[in-house]
Parts: C-alpha cells; sequence; structure tokens
C-alpha cells in the first residue's frame, strides 16, 4: 500500500542498510533496529494487500434476487471505508493500553509527546482520509486489485513532488528511484488492464476500467 512504500522509501532508507551491512559497521542495537523496521514494512504490505484483495473478494460475490436483476453484486463500497475505519479506530484502544500502562509505573512518557491539544484539529484531515478511502473502495468496484493497489501506491509521486515544492525538502537518490519504480508500476499494470482485458469474465466494461 501506499504507506508502506512511504514508510520504505522514506524512512527504511534501504541503500543505507545494505551499505552498512556489506561493510560490516552495524552493531547489535542497529542490526535489531534495521530487522524491526524491514518486518513492520512486509506486515504493512502483507496486511494492506489482503484488505485490497479481501475487499475485492467481497465485490465479486452475488447473491440471488428479482429486482431489478437475478443477480446482486455486494456493492456497498461506503461500508467497506466504514469498515476500515472502525479497524483504525481499535489502534486508539491499544495505544490508551500502552499509554496507561507506561504512566501508571511511572516510566518514560517522552515517546508519546504532548497529549495536550483539542482533537478537533485532526477533523479536517480525518474528513479529508474519509472521503478519499470512500470513493477509492467505489473506484475498487469498477476496476481490478492490481490496478487498484498501484494506482492507491501513486500517492508517493505527489508527496515527494509537493515536499519539494511546499515544504522546500531536496530529495534524495534513492527518493527518485522510488517515484521512478512506481510510475514504471503505473504504467505496467495501465497498459495490462487495456490490452489483456477480458470483460466477461470480471463483468467490467473496458470504459469502466479505464
Amino acid at each position: 500500500p501506499s504507506s508502506t512504500l512511504l514508510y520504505i522509501v522514506f524512512y527504511l532508507k534501504p541503500h543505507e542498510i545494505m551499505k552498512s551491512a556489506i561493510n560490516f559497521h552495524l552493531d547489535s542495537t542497529v542490526m535489531r533496529g534495521a530487522i524491526f523496521n524491514v518486518a513492520v514494512a512486509f506486515l504493512m504490505v502483507s496486511t494492506g494487500t489482503i484488505n485490497t484483495l479481501a475487499a475485492k473478494w467481497a465485490d465479486l460475490n452475488t447473491a440471488g434476487g428479482s429486482n431489478p436483476t437475478a443477480e446482486h453484486y455486494y456493492d456497498h463500497p461506503f461500508f467497506q471505508a466504514a469498515t476500515m475505519f472502525l479497524g483504525e479506530a481499535l489502534c486508539y484502544i491499544a495505544f490508551m493500553i500502552l499509554f496507561f500502562y507506561k504512566k501508571s509505573r511511572n516510566q518514560d512518557m517522552s515517546e508519546f509527546g504532548d497529549q495536550k491539544f483539542n482533537p478537533f484539529i485532526w477533523a479536517i484531515p480525518a474528513m479529508c482520509d474519509l472521503i478519499g478511502t470512500s470513493i477509492m473502495y467505489v473506484g475498487l468496484t469498477w476496476t481490478y486489485a492490481a490496478s487498484f493497489q498501484m494506482l492507491r501506491g501513486s500517492v508517493i509521486i505527489f508527496t515527494g513532488l509537493l515536499s519539494v515544492a511546499f515544504l522546500g525538502q531536496k530529495l534524495k537518490f534513492h527518493h527518485w528511484i522510488g517515484m521512478v519504480t512506481v510510475i514504471v508500476g503505473l504504467v505496467v499494470v495501465g497498459v495490462g488492464d487495456y490490452v489483456f482485458f477480458n470483460g466477461s469474465s470480471s463483468g467490467l466494461d473496458k470504459n469502466t476500467v479505464l
């Protein structure tokens, strides 16, 4: 998924990890941190892929009926988006458990940052995320899972370019390599959808997929 691509390219810095590993300059602490980061990235890729495949599998399920057709597809993208956000909201419960656990034991709380803020400041970005995710799930009902996943990952391109334009950041070589790789993937998937389109087995129209 898109968040995983951002995590790998902008945070993990895989070229630095490989360089240090080759030169045998990684001590045990750094090595454990690197392994943990790679494991987290792999877990995010796996769960993100399962998320998309499960949602598309649900879209392809049908149920018998009589109005207006004898067969109905599971066409509920907004419910799928709401379910995903419900799952994400459960992370807040885990956060609060960890927060109060460390607080009760008088442990270091610096990793949690300043918790005195107005929670409504997140209302606007949360609504943008909700609308964007809902629209993406609508698009998933009209196209293939592979196309959806790649287009979803294209956010790394806009994030990189906008960070240069508005934040004045200077992208490094591995950042550009990651962005170019995503662009190539988008082109390959897009061309594949058009060339190898099989509407009879998917129930999709070519214009809809495009």
